[in-house]
């Protein structure tokens, strides 16, 4: 189970790669309307695809008036992300802060939000990408994203992004929602037949990249019985296709590969081996199987099914592939397309050809991750020699035994180490995780906070109570650091700031804000400290200072609001 686990890994990058190649089918198109034609506009710009050309043809079109800002960005981004990926989210992020002021320019700020969220989640920056596109959905206008295919596509690949973000958080309820949601609206709008078979045809290949992109997540999270599903819905949608050869779109060459990588697997670690040997037969009759994405995908299937010889010749294609789409040797590379090399060399048997893979790798790495990729390749190391050590020591005469005994138990110390590295990155990113959603929902917390306070301060007097007429005072009077930051501040002395006695500070508290006036000038308190944590880089105990606290009791009840310490608040903080 532990091989299994490792080489299914390699599904990750596949899913990247995936995405890359079909993201220019993505990257398209524009309410109809009466000043502008999004239809004309995509079919003069999608059919650009070198960077060159495509910032040509955008200037030109922007010099004529054709087309805005927004629209030119999107194009170019489109084209970018598959040459220079930092560059295109530059000309992302300068597209979502021009103002929109026409029509067209409304239709592709659109466009480029469905866009923003695909890169963060290419990137794997899936909390990001799930906060971008709960806001994008709960915004979004369906009948402004009905008028046209364009905008619904790129709706439906923002649900389907959704959904790949949950698998990849182990939400798989959520992302079921997702995907059920992404179809229904694809499968009505192909069900109208007043829309073009152009537009038909391409929201169809949209419905099979959504079945794919949860194939291969599922996969990737281990959810084999999950990602057989997908598997059968993406072969009953190509055998109707097959019925219907002008339906066929270019791209679905491609997906039947994927289908066909991802089955094949599937079956074989079932145990379902002439199936999975079969279906790796259709595979390679696939045109794209000559290609170099076509034979690096077949490496997993090969090893899996112990025919390391062929894994080994079509492994070839791995690194210089990862080379061509300008995709650097971290993490998840090396545990799966780079890791399917030196797995294919191992079981051939060729273990001078698999260090060198080996020593490649940790050369390329960058200094900054170098230890922490160094201890993942030798516990790979570890694994694969550990048992063929075991049986050379009963072979061995007894004058040598003590030092292979030594030699292994050095490595397993190094795996160790490399295991407990592991863990505790993965701990620390789980809490890193944690401290996001708090502190989203803390921001949220206090934004009601002060709405209720503005409202209160706008209401006119005559229509308070006594209490709220305080309450008001007392949130008037708070607005002055220099109040709630003394540490002798207490319930008296507000009291006698506004000229009232404690019992009234008591009785308007508890009714208008439900706390005690202790809690009332702490939440100040540490309001004023969490802003100062995020803000500066000042010591926990200076800032506790700051705010009229104690070192001890401001910890205690920095914990006990905001469910972590000031140092955790501050890492997410600045962030």
């Amino acid at each position: 189970m532990k091989k299994t686990n490792l080489i299914i890994r390699k599904f990750l990058p596949l899913a990247v790669l995936a995405a890359a190649v079909l993201m220019i089918f993505s990257c398209g198109k524009a309410p109809r309307n009466r000043d502008f034609n999004p239809t004309e506009i995509d079919s003069t710009l999608n059919t650009v695809h070198d960077t060159v050309s495509i910032c040509h043809l955008v200037d030109s079109l922007k010099d004529k008036g054709v087309i805005g800002d927004i629209t030119g960005d999107y194009y170019v981004a489109c084209v970018m992300y598959h040459h220079n990926p930092k560059h295109a989210m530059a000309i992302i992020d300068s597209a979502l802060a021009r103002k929109v002021v026409t029509e067209q320019d409304r239709f592709f700020h659109f466009m480029v939000q469905g866009l923003d969220i695909d890169k963060d989640v290419a990137n794997l920056h899936y909390d990001l990408a799930l906060r971008k596109g709960q806001r994008h959905i709960i915004n979004a206008d369906m009948d402004y994203i009905n008028s046209h295919e364009l905008l619904l596509s790129s709706f439906v690949q923002t649900l389907s992004n959704m959904a790949r973000c949950n698998i990849f958080l182990e939400r798989y309820e959520q992302a079921e929602e997702y995907l059920k949601r992404a179809l229904d609206l694809t499968d009505s709008y192909i069900s109208d037949p007043a829309h073009s078979n152009e537009s038909l045809k391409e929201l169809k290949t949209y419905r099979l990249k959504i079945a794919v992109d949860a194939m291969i997540g599922y996969c990737n999270m281990f959810q084999y019985e999950r990602g057989r599903v997908w598997v059968e819905y993406i072969e009953k949608i190509l055998n109707d296709l097959a019925k219907h050869p002008e339906e066929m779109d270019v791209n679905h060459p491609y997906i039947q590969l994927q289908l066909l990588a991802i089955k094949s697997f599937l079956l074989e670690i079932e145990g379902r081996h002439d199936e999975a040997a079969k279906a790796y037969e259709e595979y390679q009759k696939n045109h794209l199987y000559n290609t170099a994405i076509g034979r690096a995908n077949s490496v997993t299937y090969l090893n899996i099914a112990h025919r390391f010889d062929e894994a080994v010749a079509n492994s070839e294609e791995i690194e210089p592939l990862l080379h061509k789409r300008g995709m650097r040797y971290d993490i998840e590379n090396l545990q799966g397309f780079v890791k399917l090399r030196f797995e294919a060399f191992l079981g051939a048997g060729e273990r001078d050809s698999a260090l060198a893979v080996a020593t490649r790798i940790i050369t390329a790495l960058d200094s900054a991750k170098l230890w922490e990729r160094r201890d993942k390749t030798m516990e790979l190391a570890v694994i694969y020699q550990t048992h063929e050590r075991d049986l050379q020591l009963k072979d061995m005469q007894f004058s040598v035994s003590l030092h292979r005994i030594i030699s292994v138990a050095a490595f397993i110390i190094i795996l160790l180490i490399a295991y407990l590295l592991w863990r505790s990155y993965k701990y620390n990113k789980v809490l890193t995780e944690k401290n996001r959603r708090l502190l989203a929902e803390i921001e949220q917390r206090e934004q009601e906070n002060q709405q209720a306070i503005e409202q209160l301060e706008a209401t006119p007097e005559t229509e308070l109570t006594t209490g709220q007429q305080l309450y008001r005072r007392l949130c008037e009077l708070m607005k002055q650091p220099d109040i709630f930051t003394d540490p002798d501040t207490n319930p008296d002395t507000l009291a006698r700031m506004i000229g009232t006695n404690r019992t009234y500070i008591y009785d308007a508290i508890r009714e208008c804000a439900d706390k005690t006036p202790a809690d009332f000038i702490n939440s100040y308190r540490l309001r004023h400290a969490a802003h100062l944590l995020s803000t500066t880089n000042d010591s926990v105990g200076l800032i506790a200072e700051l705010c009229g606290l104690s070192r001890r009791t401001f910890y205690r009840l920095f914990s006990e609001t905001y469910a972590m310490s000031p140092s955790d608040y501050r890492h997410v903080a600045k962030k």
